[in-house]
């Protein structure tokens, strides 16, 4: 079974019905919650998560219940990822040598997770900041079409 690890830009888009991806998005977390795919995401995209959902600029806001309820259902049937102080050792390696600064640090930490679990594709909207983390990286880096079997 195809092993895909879900950046926070897919699991936001998979919720918000007016978002420009939320179709193909949200295909590939039902794919993964219906078992056709196995579905991975480090517990770091819960947080994420959590941070974009309750501050989105929506009237009406989405309140932290409804956000939670959203997790519960949608990213802990997921095999949640914790990282690891090798995870963090190697992100900050990586963007050491590759002379990257700043917030590229979370993209990295996910690439890791990624990358130990061996999943076959790391599913994003931001392909830009995870093709910057090196071949390894890029290799995996998929932005979704709507998913058929």
């Amino acid at each position: 079974m195809m092993r895909c690890f879900f950046d926070t830009s897919v699991l936001v888009a998979a919720v918000l019905p007016d978002h420009e991806f939320h179709a193909v998005a949200a295909s590939w977390l039902r794919a993964a919650l219906a078992g056709k795919v196995h579905g991975l995401i480090s517990a770091q995209c819960i947080a994420e998560f959590y941070s974009v959902l309750t501050r989105l600029p929506l009237n009406p806001k989405i309140l932290p219940s409804q956000v939670k309820y959203l997790i519960e259902q949608n990213l802990y049937p997921l095999e949640v990822q914790i990282l690891r102080t090798e995870d963090y050792q190697r992100s900050v390696s990586r963007l050491s040598n590759l002379s990257l600064v700043g917030g590229v640090v979370f993209d990295a930490l996910l690439a890791e997770v990624a990358l130990r679990e061996r999943a076959d594709q790391l599913l994003t909207f931001n392909l830009k900041d995870f093709k910057r983390l090196g071949e390894d990286v890029a290799l995996l880096l998929w932005t979704p079409a709507v998913f058929s079997e």
